[in-house]
Formats: structure tokens, C-alpha cells, sequence
């Protein structure tokens, strides 16, 4: 090319020789925290002279222990109201449509903190709205999956939380990106599910990254602090109250969810269990997982968490099963029902009305067309005609 231009053009080298998934911003620092793995029931036992459990009087279950739901809420809960009450722009970053549509829910309506939602399952008219208001806001907390990592700019913003193993390294930059742009400083902070995936992911796939555990985050998860003092809602009394208030919200919402007491979020919640089966079978590196049970008991393990009960997973149907690649893999729960035909619920008698193979061979029949008696109602036609 430089035979082919004057001697006095200079060439400029916009593309550097070092490869763009091997650094990240230098003004943005990079933590992960790591998700604590629920405890067992608790037994609550009478003690003896000798200090050894005797009779089992009652148990329960620590709420707090499920982290998958409420850590999220407790680290976002500390950014607005603790550490940036004044300017904070948090876009949060999941893996599957699914996950954000039900986080977004739960933080909008359980939890009582408003969040912007952007994902595919938008129209392209909603998401060139609510990307225009989210760059608009001076503080705000987005939700979205990757169609928020590239290409777009959002000024200001101050955290990226990626929930979950990104899809690569180089996904992981991409998101990480939204933040400490033109010369801001900005917070990176990753979320993983267990060991599995911090040695995976963290020291594996985003080795030579320099991402250091945030202690205090993960102090916060363990359940080691509530939270800092000096905050807006009144020291370290209001955080505990904001915890008092948000262990009862997860308790409704596993109730309910276990219960199916709320039909809608019960949906929202099996909805988000397909999605990240589907998710990590596909990427089984990014969690540790070696074989296909890995996975199942790494989503199962998530499923609990939502409220669902042990051997109670939401069900899947064999086609589903089959498209996902998990069958014969213990520890899914397939449904014996068949899919829905394209007319709504025809695959099932009982709410399938007219449109039942019986009743669509019977009407054929009589409207000529099948069988002895269409061809008998067709030759009487022609011998009018």
C-alpha cells in the first residue's frame, strides 16, 4: 500500500500489536466475589451433661444462606446506598434473556429498587428507548445481557457487574468496557457460583487479568458483616434493618415460587433454570464441569436456591431434554406430557376442544375430504354438477 501513495503521507497505527484479550482499562480496577454453597438443615438439639446433642426438638433453615438471589441484592443494595449514594450508573451484565427478565422482576417488584431492563426478547423500538434513557440518567442501575456489551456507550457509568462466567475472555473485556471510558475510573465486579467456576473462570480462562477478591464483598455474602456505617439509612441500624427486611422478601419469594402461590414468578423463575442448563452445557469449561451431570447439579444447585425443593426441579419436556443434549443424564426432570402442538394445547385432551386427532379426523370426514364417505360425497358433487 505504501507504494501506492505520495512520500508525504504518514502511516498511522490505530491497531496495536498486543492482543486486546490479553489487558483491560487501566483505570478500572477488577475484583470477584465467589457465591458461599447452602449449608444443610440445621438441628436444633437438646444438650446433655457431656455437651452432646440428645433429642432433636426442631430444625430449620437459614435463609441467608442462599446467596444467589440475595447477594446480588445486598451488593447493589451497597453501592446506591453506601459507597455511591450521590453518583452511581451500575449496568449489571447476565448470561441468559431469561435470568435478567427474572432478576429485573424481582428487584422492580420484591424488592422495591428500580432497575432498567434491555435484552433481545425487547422490541427494537423499546431497546433504542430505554438505551437512550439509560444514557440520559445521572444515576440508575441497568440489566442486560450482551446486547449492551459492544458497541454502545453509556457515559458514566461506575460498576459492571457480570453475574455469572462470561461466554469468553474476550466477552468478558467487551462488558468490562462500559465502564472507565473517557478517563474515568471505574469498578469491574465479577460473581461466580462456586470454586468450580472462581478456578475455572477467574485463575483460568481471565488468567494474567489481575483480578483480586473483593474481601469486603465477600466478608458481606458470608454473612460476616451487614454492611458499612455511614449510610443514608441510618448507620449500621438501617443496614440491619434493610437485611431484617430483605430476609423476609426472600423468604416470600421462595415460598412462593416452592408453593406456586405466584403463578407468574414460579414461571419466570423454570424459565430461568432451561435457560441456564442450556447456557452451561454448551460452556461446561466455564464452571469446571467435565461431564454433563457437573452441570446439571451446578443449575440444580441454582434451583434450590430459587425455592424449588430437592428432586423438584421444574420439568422439561423429552423434545426440550433432547435439544439441550441431556439425555439420560440423571437429576432432570422430564415430563411425561408431550409438546403442544402449533394450535395451543392440542397435545392434550383435555383442553384441546375441537382440535383433538379424533375430532379432526371426524369433522375431515364429514366435509368430504377423507375416507369412504368423502369419496362418496364427492361423486354424488360431480353427478350434480
Amino acid at each position: 500500500m505504501n507504494k501506492c501513495m505520495r512520500s508525504n503521507y504518514v502511516t498511522v497505527d490505530c491497531v496495536h500489536d498486543v492482543d486486546p484479550t490479553s489487558h483491560t482499562n487501566q483505570s478500572v480496577s477488577q475484583t470477584f466475589v465467589t457465591l458461599p454453597p447452602p449449608r444443610k438443615r440445621v438441628d436444633i438439639s437438646t444438650m446433655n451433661a457431656s455437651n452432646s446433642p440428645s433429642v432433636t426438638t426442631n430444625s430449620y433453615e437459614d435463609v441467608n444462606q442462599y446467596r444467589w438471589i440475595s447477594g446480588l441484592v445486598d451488593i447493589i443494595t451497597d453501592i446506591v446506598h453506601v459507597r455511591n449514594p450521590d453518583e452511581f450508573k451500575v449496568v449489571v451484565f447476565f448470561p441468559t434473556t431469561a435470568m435478567c427478565q427474572f432478576f429485573s422482576h424481582l428487584f422492580t417488584n420484591v424488592y422495591k429498587i428500580p432497575v432498567i431492563e434491555l435484552h433481545s426478547k425487547k422490541t427494537q423500538s423499546n431497546r433504542t428507548f430505554t438505551s437512550k434513557l439509560f444514557r440520559q440518567v445521572d444515576k440508575g442501575v441497568l440489566f442486560t445481557t450482551d446486547v449492551s456489551a459492544r458497541g454502545v456507550d453509556y457515559p458514566n457509568v461506575s460498576h459492571v457487574i457480570q453475574y455469572g462466567s462470561a461466554e469468553s475472555r474476550e466477552t468478558y473485556i467487551h462488558r468490562l468496557g462500559r465502564t472507565g471510558r473517557a478517563g474515568k475510573k471505574g469498578k469491574g465486579i465479577i460473581i461466580v457460583g462456586g470454586k468450580g467456576e472462581e478456578r475455572a473462570f477467574i485463575t483460568g480462562e481471565l488468567k494474567g487479568l489481575e483480578i483480586q477478591r473483593d474481601e469486603t464483598y465477600q466478608r458481606l455474602l458470608l454473612g460476616d458483616i451487614v454492611a458499612e456505617e455511614g449510610d443514608e439509612g441510618g448507620g449500621i441500624n438501617g443496614a440491619k434493618r434493610r437485611n431484617d427486611i430483605n430476609t423476609t422478601r426472600l423468604q416470600k419469594i421462595r415460598s412462593s415460587i416452592r408453593d406456586g402461590t405466584n403463578e407468574d414468578l414460579r414461571n419466570m423463575a423454570s424459565q430461568t433454570y432451561r435457560s441456564l442448563l442450556g447456557y452451561y452445557v454448551s460452556r461446561m469449561r466455564t464452571i469446571g464441569a467435565s461431564h454433563k451431570v457437573e452441570v446439571v447439579e451446578f443449575v440444580n444447585s441454582l434451583a434450590l436456591q430459587m425455592g424449588f425443593e430437592n428432586g423438584k426441579t421444574p420439568s422439561l419436556t423429552p423434545k426440550v431434554v433432547n435439544n439441550i443434549g441431556l439425555n439420560g443424564i440423571r437429576g432432570i426432570n422430564v415430563s411425561a406430557e408431550r409438546n403442544n402442538s402449533r394450535r395451543g394445547n392440542a397435545g392434550s385432551d383435555k383442553n384441546a376442544g375441537p382440535w383433538t386427532r379424533e375430532s379432526r379426523q371426524r369433522t375431515s370426514r364429514e366435509h368430504g375430504r377423507g375416507g369412504k364417505q368423502g369419496g362418496k360425497y364427492r361423486k354424488e358433487r360431480e353427478h350434480r354438477g
